[in-house]
């Protein structure tokens, strides 16, 4: 795994403020003035503020600040409190009458970790400011990672806790760092050791969620799985990604909006009926944050060296029987 934190580049602050009790919590980053900031708004059902402004053709390109928070759509209010604070330490958008604050923020959805009526507000903004420093380097469970989860398949009794991460890398001059919120509905691997490190678990064991999607299906007497990819959109619907998922499973997976690009899955779901449910935050729902960098040409020999060592069809069987289908 690398070392560091995104702090190791000059003239960024990073501060938190989280709830442990209600299992929610905000990230900060303050980068330096001067910067230039882009943005790439991933999965099918993204949570988000100002990201728009960053599109290289519009008029602002310099951010006064970056938020990370849980909460949902209900977290985007944490940003409010760090544009105040902002203001009142002049830094912003210059415009005739004095200043706007740049603060493009996204969140994720923890409403289901602990609490569903705590989530970050304006003043979990303002301590996450206030408590933003240039030696901050905490990981796991804090700020924007304090409710964070993955492998939520089976639902929240199977998943696994994740939480806030970042790391470094460096050549000669050169730094790159990343600060990441892991919420992914799906399972985590070590690229390097090509290994899963957390997912689904059952009896201290991980079980595949394709796999799990597969009994569900076999149990329920479905013949095939239905997907909402659409190639390209997002980095891991790739051509690579889509063969290893095909030859993961038996059941024919069929992909209906594979062509399709955003704008145009929008209007179909508009028009079948389907777009409200779509975007409700439910905990099995692509509401839900996908990892940020996924791996876009995995290979099936390491995912099958992996399940080699595990004991994959009992789990698969135990977790099926104790599952619970849900008509929404």
């Amino acid at each position: 795994m690398y070392k560091g934190y995104i702090t190791d580049i000059d003239g960024i602050k990073v501060g938190h403020a989280q709830n442990f009790d209600a299992g929610t919590g905000l990230t900060v980053l303050i980068p330096p003035k001067g910067n230039t900031a882009s943005v790439d708004v991933r999965g099918g059902g993204p949570g988000t503020r100002e990201t728009d402004l960053l599109n290289p053709v519009n008029t602002v390109s310099e951010v006064s600040a970056l938020v990370l928070s849980g909460g949902s759509s209900y977290g985007l209010a944490g940003s409010v409190g760090v544009v105040e604070e902002l203001e009142k330490d002049g830094i912003g958008f210059e415009v005739p009458n004095g200043i706007v604050p740049i603060v493009p923020q996204a969140i994720l959805y923890d409403l289901d970790y602990k609490s569903y009526k705590i989530r970050p507000d304006k003043k979990m903004g303002r301590d996450a400011y206030k408590n933003a420093s240039f030696d901050e380097n905490r990981q796991g469970i804090i700020g924007a990672g304090t409710g964070a989860t993955v492998g939520k398949a089976l639902g929240k009794e199977f998943s696994m806790k994740s939480g806030l991460g970042s790391a470094t890398i460096s050549l000669g001059d050169l730094k790159v760092s990343a600060l990441v919120a892991v919420n992914a509905m799906g399972d985590i691997f070590d690229d390097e050791k090509n290994k899963q490190i957390a997912g689904i678990l059952k009896n201290n064991k991980f079980i595949p969620t394709i796999e799990v999607l597969e009994k569900i299906s076999e149990k329920n007497n479905y013949h095939a799985l239905i997907t909402g990819e659409s190639l390209g959109q997002v980095a891991s619907q790739t051509v690579e990604s889509m063969t290893v998922i095909e030859d993961a499973t038996k059941l024919p997976i069929f992909k209906p909006l594979i062509a399709l690009d955003k704008t145009e899955i929008i209007d179909r779901a508009l028009f079948i009926g389907s777009y409200e449910k779509s975007i409700e935050p439910f905990d099995d729902c692509c509401s839900i944050f996908a990892p940020s960098n996924p791996i876009t040409k995995p290979k099936l020999k390491y995912i099958e060296e992996s399940e080699s060592k595990l004991e994959i069809e009992e789990l698969e069987n135990n977790a099926i029987e104790n599952m619970e289908i849900f008509d929404i």
